[in-house]
């Protein structure tokens, strides 16, 4: 349920109503974890926005804004086609390709209370469970280093 606020501003005229309806839920279709070699080649070159929330890179992709999508969002569903991730312990200001060519900032999301609910519940799930080391170390510079 949305919060409406319609008010009068100090000039005397009618404000323009307001409402504030949040996510009401997060559906992921496919979960996906990858090395970093890997998601760095799969969403840097690609320019993805490219997340990052309590030792979890993350990347994520919807589906065509169909009528029944664009309904679904508006009544506060939010469909993930597909859900990238990879474990790193330390936020990243950006990710470089080996080949340094493409490099692109990573976003530091911790305030999205969806977002931060989303990570805490993937660390629920079997797939989380399955690896218990963190991929990926960051170097001086602030880039990925895999570690061997």
């Amino acid at each position: 349920m949305g919060i409406a606020r319609k008010g009068i501003s100090l000039e005397g005229s009618i404000m323009t109503e307001f409402e504030y309806f949040p996510t009401q839920r997060i559906v992921v279709h496919d979960f996906m974890e990858y090395d970093l070699d890997e998601f760095i080649d799969l969403y840097v070159a690609h320019d993805a926005n490219i997340r990052w929330i309590e030792g979890v890179l993350f990347a994520f992709s919807g589906f065509e804004k169909t009528p029944e999508i664009i309904n679904s969002e508006i009544n506060g569903t939010y469909h993930f086609r597909s859900f990238s991730f990879v474990r790193v312990p330390t936020y990243p200001k950006s990710l470089t390709r080996k080949d340094s060519l493409v490099s692109v900032g990573v976003i530091e999301n911790s305030k999205n209370k969806g977002m931060v609910d989303l990570i805490r519940w993937l660390k629920t799930l079997p797939i989380w469970k399955e690896k218990e080391k963190p991929v990926g170390t960051i170097s001086h510079e602030n880039t990925f280093n895999i570690e061997k």
